[in-house]
């Protein structure tokens, strides 16, 4: 791999994603050894003429795992999918896309970046717990105001097979979020004018 930027274990394995030379997602053993690989991109990136590492730096993400499901969001886009691992084979069951993702990678002073055409940026953090998956998601145009729209003014509320149970939209945008578990509660954290706050709300 070229980077790893997230690991989970799922079940006795663990899944790796990042900036990884080969593959989307990878699945080891806990000895490390390679079990299988997941390489298609969303959409019609696949046909594009860039490098996979190349196309893991546009399609920077999070996911989130219950035994043999894991959950993925794409920063700064409106593609969540839903996956399953059967028999150490990983297995996409189900997508959402609410906007096109057009980007281009830019190759400049010996480095690599993303230059995207979209005005809003998406899918922004994402949390889970035994019933359902919480995705942070910013409807906030870049063009009515670039900082805010970092974000998220809707919580989508979905269950370990994709179903859309809910949305919720917040009185106060916010950039993360965490589910407290065992309650129906969350904490959500931005900044302002003023810094750092917190709040908490009640699903």
């Amino acid at each position: 791999p070229f980077q790893i930027q997230q690991i989970i274990k799922i079940n006795s394995n663990y899944l790796y994603s990042g900036l990884l030379d080969s593959s989307r997602f990878v699945l080891c053993d806990a000895e490390q050894k390679i079990l299988s690989k997941y390489d298609v991109f969303p959409g019609e990136s696949n046909e594009l003429p860039y490098k996979t590492a190349d196309k893991n730096m546009a399609y920077l993400n999070s996911f989130t795992s219950k035994n043999n499901a894991f959950v993925n969001i794409i920063y700064d886009s409106g593609i969540i999918e839903f996956f399953k691992i059967k028999q150490d084979s990983i297995t996409k069951i189900k997508e959402f896309k609410f906007n096109d993702f057009e980007y281009s990678l830019i190759h400049e002073n010996g480095a690599t970046r993303v230059s995207s055409s979209k005005d809003n940026t998406g899918f922004i953090d994402i949390c889970s717990d035994d019933k359902y998956v919480y995705s942070l998601y910013s409807t906030i145009s870049w063009k009515d105001n670039e900082e805010l729209a970092y974000f998220g003014d809707y919580i989508l509320i979905y269950s370990w097979d994709g179903e859309p149970i809910k949305a919720l939209e917040l009185d106060t945008p916010l950039r993360g979020f965490s589910i407290v578990p065992g309650t129906n509660k969350f904490w959500g954290w931005g900044h302002d004018s003023k810094g750092l706050f917190f709040v908490e709300y009640n699903f």
